[in-house]
């Protein structure tokens, strides 16, 4: 019996967007009953964001409702039999993203700022080390993101190997996990490790209908009532945690997990109103490229003049959300435009993510993207989405899939008096 959550639904692409946008706007309730933080009380709200995120939000229905087919109701493809051992390509990407990770501690560090933080002795913090990264080599750290990234498809297909063909043993699978997400927080960041949990829950979910099924199969007992306890855990140690990687990276500055998730929604919408009362409803500074300055590495976007932003800023070292370059330079036809064409792609790799495995592993790039979306743009972000995707698709030269007849198939053969067996094409 199917659970009561229908998950495939709950990961849609206008789902997931509608909850960002949501909690884009989020603060506005917390400013009105008087849970602001000190930023907020220092600017004049225009509201303006309300109007740029319910246009987009609509444009990106419009978009979604335009593209064409729907979602299958069930997986009608599988991993072949025949495919490389997933968990030693895994292992080998994995491989190269820790020597990236030790060229970076070598070159642009000195020290491993995660160990740093942690020790009472240390004397490095996070504006200490985003300080350093300045004088990292070209393109150094962009590049071991896009590997972090772009682990994620594989690390995917390895759990869908493992579940489908039993191929891949669960400890290294585990072990994996805990490397990349040691790569990830490096820097006490916690972007790159949230965006892997939750691009996997959003492939496991489409692809089997429930997480469940997926997580199961790397726990020993494969019970679905310990494997519901983690997925319950999860969450709430991801928020406590949330909070005690801030505070360790900050030398105690930040208290408790609810309060940095409160104050991590606030900084965006604190940085777009500001933009908003500079511009309006824009453009504050027509630049035809402007959006697309992340899509560059980031030392040759400093040198480029076609890729200057200079959208106000009331905190430095945040981002305003998706649209904050999309409504400085192309204003609301740029907000509309593209959140229509978002809409358009992200539900078109959504209908398909059941019938082909590239559309599947690119979907849950945009919906991480999507669900991050209160706080930047990962879409026009060379290293979290342009370069993952290019991955994704490389992916097809070594691994196959081959069509299976859904089990309602079957079923309906069974009860006409067919036969049911193994078709020719691999079901």
């Amino acid at each position: 019996m199917r659970g009561a959550i229908p998950w495939r639904r709950v990961f849609a692409p206008e789902v997931i967007f509608g909850f960002s946008a949501a909690a884009a706007l989020f603060p506005y309730v917390l400013w009105r009953f008087g849970y602001g933080m000190p930023a907020a009380e220092h600017i004049e709200l225009t509201y303006i964001p309300v109007v740029v995120w319910a246009c987009g939000f609509v444009s990106f229905l419009v978009g979604a409702r335009l593209a064409p087919g729907r979602l299958d109701e069930e997986t009608t493809f599988r991993l072949s039999q025949e495919n490389m051992p997933m968990a030693l390509l895994l292992s080998f990407a994995s491989a190269i993203a820790l020597a990236q990770v030790y060229l970076a501690i070598q070159d642009v560090y000195g020290v491993l700022p995660l160990l740093d933080y942690l020790s009472s002795s240390g004397n490095f913090d996070v504006v200490m080390a985003n300080d350093q990264q300045q004088y990292s080599g070209s393109g150094q750290l962009g590049m071991l993101t896009a590997s972090l990234y772009a682990l994620n498809s594989i690390f995917l297909v390895a759990i869908l190997q493992r579940v489908t063909w039993r191929r891949g043993s669960r400890v290294v699978l585990a072990a994996l996990f805990l490397v990349v997400g040691f790569a990830h927080l490096i820097n006490a960041k916690r972007g790159g490790l949230y965006s892997t949990i939750f691009y996997l829950l959003v492939g496991l979910s489409i692809y089997f209908g429930d997480p469940v099924r997926g997580v199961a199969a790397l726990l020993p007992g494969r019970s679905r009532i310990v494997t519901k306890g983690v997925l319950v855990a999860v969450p709430v140690g991801l928020i406590f945690a949330f909070g005690y990687i801030a505070s360790i990276r900050t030398r105690g500055r930040v208290e408790d997990g609810t309060g940095e998730i409160l104050s991590y929604l606030q900084l965006p919408l604190i940085n777009f109103e500001t933009q908003c009362r500079a511009a309006g409803l824009g453009p504050g500074d027509f630049r035809l490229l402007g959006p697309f300055r992340f899509l560059a590495p980031y030392k040759y976007m400093e040198l480029d003049d076609s890729f200057a932003v200079t959208a106000p800023r009331a905190i430095r070292d945040s981002p305003a959300g998706m649209y904050e370059e999309i409504h400085w330079c192309w204003g609301m036809p740029g907000v509309i435009g593209y959140s229509l064409l978002l809409g358009l792609v992200s539900r078109w790799l959504y209908n398909r993510s059941l019938r082909s495995l590239t559309c599947l592993l690119s979907y849950c790039y945009l919906a991480v993207a999507l669900a991050l979306a209160h706080t930047a743009n990962q879409v026009l972000i060379l290293a979290y989405v342009p370069v993952p995707l290019v991955c994704t698709c490389l992916l097809k030269a070594v691994v196959f899939t081959e069509p299976v007849r859904p089990a309602s198939s079957r079923a309906r053969a069974s009860r006409d008096g067919f036969v049911v067996g193994r078709s020719p094409l691999g079901a």
